[in-house]
This record gives structure tokens, sequence and C-alpha cells, in this order.
């Protein structure tokens, strides 16, 4: 049974599930229509404060704390699409340190313990009972020493359960027994990593990261879910996936003689350059208005003229004084202060040319500088608040911008497929191939190329870009077409011909003559030898056994004719659609014969006349 949310057994507390508590919730907030910022919101603040009566007065043994914490990260990384090797403390560190601020059972359930143990007035108890000789009856049984749940436990219980508790909360010889001790150890954990150590600036610059905790919803969810990303490092390139893969490829996959890292996506590979440039004008721009609202007259990107060049800041705000503001987006393995110092000092001596341009008495020089994790220069941060150029809200709008234009310039960078080194003949090859792709499953128009997915995207792109072509194609009545019999029959011809590998040959389609081929003419000249491609292959090595030789009539016995092997002919397919067989009623068609393309020499009548004849054809051949 239960007692005040306690589990309770005929021997006392009953061991505490809470898996059991956590799971069924933690199932709905995933089927729930939240965004990932709002189902991170419940949990920190309402699922997982939950739980804490239970732990403070329950009895929960460390392995189940443990498997709890395991199965709340991994419904994060589920809900996050953070990657397997996520560093934990991220998870747990504070939002102001730069991580998540989910509470960690394992050490909020056992502190929360600690502080309830100590709570109980053992000592004020034993004082009482020690002097109750001296005490009224009446005044002792009124007092609320005997319903304090700490008069009612033994001090001995207390004393070992409190001992043990702090044991727990022992690690390398530290004890975290209050929050923030716990909160330094987790930022602690987070900086000495990897991927977090570009975060180690974030405590020093309160409200830069309310962004996380706000839970809003004018941030679309992928949005959200990228910055937190970007802000741990968990963008995907070659050298965050080929971690414990030494033989894998790193280098940039544009081409770029540098590994593919992604301070280097972020801020040096040329496909991210143009996204670079927004980035860095969406914060210039940004401060801009903010200075316009409280009065500044602001020019953007004025040039100084100097003797050594020319000098281009990006911000010049004029009120009493003169202010000059430059944006940078550092990596993340920079310094921070220094950076801001030294943009600073860079920009110092050109003070006097400032004030002759702009009038001024007083100049003031400052960084608006950040790194493309969107933390905040600590010493940057505090001079432009200080200044009034900022307030400490524009402090998490602008670790925004920062964050989103590096994730931009990530899916920019995978989405590109151009090369440092790629010619322009392989572009067009690509695209070539491309083309071909799309070929396979879409539809292309005749006039420009374009291809589209369906054929009613094909119908509307003619109609607004090729409206009088489309008007001439739909006018054009479309009729059926039929081969006819001679065609189907010359086809099959000139397949079979070519299974034989013989040369080339075409034909006229005209009736015999009265006159027969072989009348009054001597065959070589009417089949000269020297236009006669033949195939030695096929009609053998010796050229008197070849049926078209030239002497092959002299060589015969008179009185026969050679025996002449003709092979199947080709021809060009003629198609007859049925709007031209129709003729109006009364008019016989003109029928036009066919020419030979060579002319016909006449032939002796020694010889076999070279014809076929099929149903009511007589084809006469020409060899060429």
């Amino acid at each position: 049974w239960t007692y005040l949310g306690v589990p309770f057994t005929p021997t006392g507390k009953a061991k505490v599930k809470i898996l059991e508590h956590l799971r069924p919730s933690l199932e709905i907030l995933t089927k729930a229509p939240l965004k990932p910022q709002q189902r991170l919101f419940f949990l920190r603040c309402h699922l997982l404060p939950g739980v804490y009566h239970l732990l403070a007065l329950g009895r929960a043994t460390i392995s189940s704390l443990n498997k709890a914490d395991t199965v709340v990260r991994s419904y994060l990384r589920k809900w996050l699409d953070l990657p397997v090797d996520t560093p934990v403390p991220y998870y747990y560190a504070d939002i102001s340190d730069g991580g998540l601020g989910v509470p960690c059972l394992r050490w909020s359930g056992l502190r929360l313990r600690l502080d309830r143990l100590r709570s109980f007035s053992y000592i004020l108890t034993n004082r009482i009972l020690s002097h109750s000789t001296n005490v009224d009856c009446f005044t002792f049984t009124q007092s609320s020493v005997l319903t304090d749940p700490a008069g009612q436990v033994s001090e001995s219980y207390i004393i070992k359960e409190r001992s043990r508790v702090e044991g727990f909360l022992f690690l390398d010889g530290v004890s975290y027994n209050t929050a923030e001790r716990q909160r330094q150890m987790w930022a602690e954990r987070l900086y000495a990593s990897v991927d977090g150590r570009a975060l180690s600036a974030s405590c020093k610059t309160a409200g830069q990261h309310t962004w996380v905790r706000s839970g809003t919803s004018f941030v679309p969810g992928i949005d959200f879910i990228s910055m937190i990303k970007t802000r741990i490092n968990a963008l995907p390139t070659r050298t965050r996936t080929s971690r414990g893969r030494p033989n894998k490829i790193r280098s940039c996959r544009a081409g770029c003689a540098a590994v593919e890292t992604p301070n280097h996506v972020v801020l040096q590979c040329f496909r991210s350059h143009g996204l670079r440039i927004k980035r860095h004008n969406a914060i210039a721009h940004y401060i801009c208005r903010s200075l316009q609202q409280k009065g500044f007259q602001v020019t953007e990107e004025p040039v100084f003229p100097l003797t050594a060049g020319t000098l281009k800041r990006d911000l010049v705000a004029l009120n009493n004084s003169a202010l000059v503001l430059d944006v940078q987006v550092v990596g993340d393995s920079v310094e921070l202060d220094s950076a801001h110092t030294a943009k600073i000092v860079k920009y110092t001596s050109f003070e006097s040319a400032v004030k002759v341009q702009t009038g001024a008495k007083k100049v003031e020089f400052s960084s608006v500088t950040l790194n493309w994790r969107g933390v905040w220069s600590p010493a940057s941060a505090k001079k432009l608040l200080r200044l009034g150029v900022i307030t400490k809200r524009d402090l998490s709008v602008l670790g925004t911008r920062a964050i989103i234009g590096s994730m931009a310039c990530h899916r920019r960078f995978g989405l590109m497929a151009t090369h440092v080194n790629e010619p322009s003949c392989l572009r067009s090859l690509v695209n070539f191939v491309v083309r071909n792709d799309m070929a396979s499953s879409g539809f292309s128009c005749e006039y420009c190329s374009s291809w589209f997915k369906t054929k009613i995207g094909l119908g509307v792109h003619k109609q607004a870009k090729h409206r009088e072509q489309y008007q001439a194609e739909i006018s054009i009545p479309k009729s059926k077409t039929r081969w006819t019999r001679e065609a189907i029959k010359g086809q099959r011809r000139q397949r079979k011909y070519k299974d034989l590998g013989g040369t080339s040959w075409e034909y006229s389609a005209t009736t015999c003559s009265s006159d027969p081929i072989g009348s009054g003419s001597d065959r070589s000249s009417a089949l000269p030898s020297s236009s006669v491609p033949v195939n030695p292959v096929i009609l053998g090595p010796d050229p008197a056994s070849w049926p078209f030789d030239p002497g092959a009539v002299e060589r015969s016995p008179p009185g026969s004719a050679p025996t002449v092997t003709v092979p199947e002919p080709s021809m060009t397919s003629r198609r007859v659609t049925r709007s031209q067989t129709k003729h109006p009623p009364g008019v016989e068609p003109e029928v036009t014969k066919p020419s030979p393309t060579t002319g016909l020499p006449p032939v002796p009548d020694s010889t076999s006349p070279v014809s076929l004849s099929d149903d009511d054809f007589d084809f006469s051949f020409v060899l060429f």
C-alpha cells in the first residue's frame, strides 16, 4: 500500500520502482503533438520534479536511479536527434553553463534525501526528553514533540542513513552534497570533454542561453533540434562520424586542402562563404536597429580613407560620442576575450581618422565577438551592456542568430556538390547524368529541355512559357499511323540480312518490264567489280567462287547460268497515315513510281535475272 505517496509493505518501506512511474509519462510525452522544445520543457519542469517526493521519502537504490537516467537520456536523444556519443554532462549541466538543464536522478535524488534527513530535529528531541522531568505533564502532551516525525525515529537510524547517502555522494574524494557543488561538477565535466570545451565561457555571461529554457514555439522544431546539435558540436562531418575509425577519409568533400571539421565547414570552406556573410550581416543589422531605436545615428560600413589604404567598419553610431563596432564570429578553439581585445587594439590607432570624418570628440571602440556556437565573449558582452548598445535579452537573440547561421552553413555544405578542382566539363557531365536519371521518371519539354515529375506540370509549363507552340501542337489532328505491307516485309529482310553480316542494299519497288534483266548487255558492265563490297568471311576466300565476280560468267560452262545467292535487302520504311490515304470523291490519286537511285544497265541474255517475286510486287535489286 502507499501512504503519502510512499509504498509500504508489512515489513517496512518498499523499494521504489522509478521506471514504473516514468515510462508511461515519457511515452505520453513522446506521442503528444508537441515540439521538441516543449517536450524538453515539460520533462525538465514537470515530469522529473514529480518524482522528487518519492525519491526523498522512499527507498530507492542506486541501480534503479542509474537505469532511470539511462532511459531518460534515450528519450532525449530520440526527441532531439542527438548522436549516441553526445557527452553525458551536456544533458545534466545547467542551461547557464551550456547544458540542457535536465535533472540527474542519481545525484539530485540522493541530495534531496540527504536534505530531508538533515531536517529531522533529533537534537531537539533528545534535549526535550532529557529534561522531561522538569516539564509539566500537560504541557509536554500538548507540545508538538510527539507529533514531530523526528521524535518518532531513532537517532541511530538517522545517523546510519545519513552516512550511507553521503557515501553515495562522494566522488574522487569530493562530496557533492549541495546543489551548487553538483552544478559545478557537471559544468567541469562538460568543459573537459572535446565537444563541450567551446562552451566554457557560457557561465561568465548570464542570460545568453535563455532560448533553451523558454520552450518557445516560435522556432520550428527542426531548427531547434539543429541548434541544440550545433551547440554541442554534433553536426555530422567526416571527423565527427569517423571517431574511433582511423582508416576513414577525413579530408574535405569540397576538395579543400584541409580536414573536414565543423570549424572548417562553418568558417572556412568556400561552399558556405555566402551564408557566412549573411550570418555576419544578420548580427550587424540587429544591432543597427537596436541603436536606431535608442536614438543613435548609425552608418553601416562607412569607409575611412587612410594613408595606408581604406578602413571599413561594420557600424559607426553617433550620439554624444562616436561608437565604432565590428562584428566577428570566431572558431570554437579561439579564446574569446583575446579575440575581443585584439580587435579593439587593431582599430584604436585609427581614432584620429574617425574623429576627423565624424566630428566627434570622443570615440569608443568595441567588438561584437561570439563563436559559431553562440557563446559570447564575456568582455565584449560586458562592454556592450555598459555602453547601452544591447540588453540582456539581446544576448540570447544574437546568440541564436550566430547558431542559426552556423547551422545554415552546414546544411549548405551538405547540399552542394561543387568541388574546388572540378572542371566545367565534369560538371556538365554530372548535369547530363542527372538529367538522364530524371528522364527515366519524368517528362521533358521539347522546347527548352526542362524536366517535370508529372505530365500536368509539363502542360502547365508549356502554356506559361511556350504558349504559341503549345497552341499549334494541340490544334494538329492526331491520326493513327500504320505500316504498309511493303514496309513490313522490307524490315524483315533488313533484319535477316543484318544477321548474315552483309552489306547495304537499296531496291526499287517497280513491276517487271517486258525486257527482263540480262537482255542485250554484259553482266560485267552491269555490276562492276570495283563497286562490289563483299564479305570474304561469308562468301569465301576465293574470288572465283563469289557469285558476283565479273569473271564468274566467263568461267561458267556454256548454256548454264551461275548460281546466284541474293542476300535479303534492307529497305527504308515508309509510313503512310490514314489521313494521307483519304482522297476527295471522284478524284483519282496520282501514282508516282519511285525511280531507282542507280541506273540499271542492260544485262546479257545469257545471264539469269537477279529478281525476287513477292506476291504482287517484283523487286529489282541494285548492289552498291
